[in-house]
């Protein structure tokens, strides 16, 4: 807000800083006194000669009229001020706006816009506080829903596979048995990996999360990756390509913690191909920088969907398969961990081609 306006409060503010009501009473004086003046002055400069009273007449009036002009303007511009206060609270109302008041007048009305700017910054933290408040109760209720769906699908294969189990109806059918153990194994699995995913989501919102810092040979964490996924892989080929592997590089981190981001990639490109489909990984430096990409050749991911890809319990659809499987935690959990170790996780995509996820470290010497 422009304060050139308060020119003429601030000259009035020289004659009495501390006082509004003085500051009313002399522009009142002024205005109403400015006739009376110039009628002394006039008989004052023609006491010695004779004169008809239609000058004396004319001077109250023009002067009169002056006087009105300028008490009106004086009057605007001094309840200017109290007029900005009340447009700073219609706009932050109205149009959810905030303006800052100037605050070195010493008077009533500089009190007064002292405490307007306290409470509008009130006013502001509290919708600010309000919106996150909106935010993380629907963070909960997805939260709850998520939950509630993740839990209970493997809770119930698991009691229904070793309820049969237990059913003296299966008889000694060895095969049989061991199919509903390995249903009962894969839930349990899932249900632990649920769990783990959430603790380590909390410790990492509340900075309770302690990483190590040592060389890692990235290349070999990679293809350790690839290989163990190729066993939980039916349905897509897992293929490692690039020369640079023959001199894998080294970056600096938590192995633990990238391996989990690595695979967390993996099992997400896995999710979003389709049966026969390759997906890739490689390994590329480029000014300083190690990046590791998993490649897919699904259906990509639509521009602006950044949010829901990192996002906490969320997923992107996919057309085919609705929702994926998935508590919507592993990329959110891998971003926060890369970002703690100083790396990225980011991805580029193209409708209909594919997907590329990678991630980024600064390149380390070998040791």
């Amino acid at each position: 807000m422009s304060e050139d306006r308060f020119f003429t409060y601030r000259l009035l503010d020289q004659l009495f800083p501390k006082s509004f009501k003085l500051k009313v009473f002399f522009v009142a004086f002024i205005s109403t006194h400015i006739p009376l003046i110039a009628l002394a002055v006039y008989i004052f400069l023609n006491s010695a000669s004779e004169h008809s009273m239609l000058l004396p007449l004319m001077l109250v009036v023009a002067s009169t009229v002056i006087a009105s002009i300028v008490s009106i303007q004086l009057l605007r511009h001094l309840l200017g001020p109290l007029f900005a206060c009340v447009r700073v609270i219609k706009d932050a109302q109205e149009n959810n706006v905030y303006h800052a008041l100037p605050e070195e007048y010493k008077d009533e009305l500089g009190y007064l816009m002292e405490q307007l700017n306290k409470f509008m910054n009130l006013h502001r933290n509290l919708q600010v506080a309000l919106e996150k408040a909106d935010t993380a109760n629907r963070e909960k209720d997805n939260f709850v829903s998520v939950i509630n769906h993740e839990l209970r699908t493997p809770l119930t294969s698991l009691n229904g596979a070793i309820a049969l189990a237990l059913n003296d109806q299966i008889g000694a059918d060895g095969d049989r048995v061991r199919s509903l153990l390995e249903i009962a194994e894969r839930s349990s699995s899932r249900l632990s990996k649920l769990v783990d995913n959430i603790l380590l989501a909390q410790k990492i919102d509340i900075d309770a999360l302690e990483l190590d810092e040592t060389v890692i040979d990235i290349g070999r964490v990679l293809k350790d990756s690839f290989e163990e996924n190729k066993t939980f892989s039916s349905k897509c080929h897992l293929e490692v390509f690039d020369d640079s592997l023959k001199n894998p590089p080294f970056i600096i981190g938590d192995e633990f913690a990238v391996r989990q981001i690595i695979d967390n990639m993996v099992s997400n490109a896995i999710k979003f191909s389709e049966k026969g489909d390759t997906v890739r990984g490689k390994i590329s430096e480029d000014h300083g920088k190690v990046r590791v990409s998993i490649i897919d050749s699904g259906e990509g991911i639509p521009d602006g969907m950044e949010g829901a890809v990192f996002g906490r319990f969320e997923q992107v659809k996919n057309k085919k398969q609705g929702s994926t499987q998935g508590t919507g935690l592993g990329l959110h959990i891998s971003r926060k961990l890369a970002g703690k170790m100083s790396g990225n996780l980011s991805y580029k995509s193209e409708l209909g081609v594919g997907t590329e996820f990678y991630l980024e470290f600064e390149k380390a010497d070998a040791q």
